[in-house]
């Protein structure tokens, strides 16, 4: 009977240890997987910042291109305007000085007729 509780106290203890070793052990386990689940998580979200930062900066640079691109469409708009209006008025300056050039050999011709026309009047009355 003696020999039945040291065994029974030996057995219990070499039980109590080997709980002890696997528990330990599994503690070290769990440590390293909630770890590794961790970093995978941690990995996750670093990924979609980064993916997040990207679809914003690519926004930014496409929206900021496009205004670019409008304002450039807007400067060239103007500056042909502005060619357009000088070229007009140099035009509309050469038609002037053509109509001016017109009227005044017209009125020379005119007053041509009229001194012809005194002349004769004159040579015929003397």
């Amino acid at each position: 009977k003696c020999a039945t509780i040291i065994q029974a106290a030996w057995r219990g203890c070499l039980a109590s240890e080997r709980f002890a070793f696997i528990h330990s052990h599994l503690v070290v386990c769990q440590s390293a997987i909630r770890r590794r689940i961790a970093v995978k998580r941690y990995n996750e979200a670093l990924a979609a910042a980064v993916s997040i930062q990207r679809i914003c900066r690519g926004h930014s640079a496409k929206t900021n291109y496009l205004l670019t691109l409008g304002e450039v469409i807007t400067t060239q708009s103007i500056f042909r305007r502005r060619c357009a209006m000088k070229c007009l008025s140099d035009l509309k300056q050469i038609r002037r000085a053509r109509e001016e050039d017109a009227a005044t050999r017209i009125q020379a011709a005119f007053l041509r007729y009229l001194g012809r026309i005194v002349f004769v009047i004159a040579v015929e009355s003397a």
